[in-house]
């Protein structure tokens, strides 16, 4: 009896060795977001283009300057660039938009900043490094809304290095707020599009 209580507290000593290891392994899949045990979850960003459609699309501000509050939103997520997160609710889509529209609209580099890290904060973005020193995002959360938000702050961290918010705005033509990132870098860019560019340069 001896030996079997021995054999047996054995065998819960390995299941609980071989649990704890498996508990930091690192699993690798594809995605938006690789999923890790502990639900811990890398972040990649998404496409910049597709981020300003979201905001355009979905936030209630350039929607109703738009004149088109009431019309139905359009499908994004079956865009080849979209990111690929499973079961994005609506309402979910909305709240992100609106939220990283305010951060376009802030009128200070202080306001934008607290917004900003509002959205790092909620997201749970942590910072990591690999093995070759290159840099990663991680988090903890795993619902959809939280999990595109993280990827929307990634991908706007990425374009704001080394060009500060200069990269990003809300359109300066007349009823008009839709929201532009200026991929060039060059900071000098005020309008979504090269036609409400021209409407302007017209009127001078």
């Amino acid at each position: 009896a001896s030996r079997l209580a021995s054999s047996a507290i054995t065998r819960t000593a390995r299941a609980a060795k071989t649990t704890a290891e498996a508990s930091v392994s690192v699993r690798m899949v594809p995605g938006l977001w690789n999923t890790h045990t502990h639900c811990v979850n890398v972040i990649s960003a998404v496409p910049l283009p597709w981020l300003v459609r979201l905001v355009n699309e979905y936030a209630p501000q350039p929607r109703e300057a738009a004149g088109e509050d009431h019309d139905p939103y359009p499908e994004l997520m079956t865009d080849p660039r979209a990111p690929r997160i499973s079961r994005v609710a609506q309402p979910d889509l909305i709240s992100v938009a609106h939220r990283l529209w305010l951060f376009f609209a802030a009128v200070s580099e202080s306001e934008r900043a607290a917004l900003f890290n509002d959205m790092l904060d909620d997201a749970e973005l942590s910072p990591k490094v690999n093995e070759r020193a290159e840099l990663f995002w991680m988090t903890s959360r795993t619902d959809s809304g939280a999990l595109l938000l993280a990827g929307c702050a990634a991908a706007l961290l990425a374009a704001t290095q080394g060009h500060n918010w200069r990269r990003l705005g809300t359109c300066a033509a007349d009823d008009c707020v839709d929201v532009y990132v200026d991929e060039a870098g060059r900071g000098a860019r005020r309008y979504r599009s090269e036609e409400h560019t021209s409407e302007l340069q017209s009127r001078q």
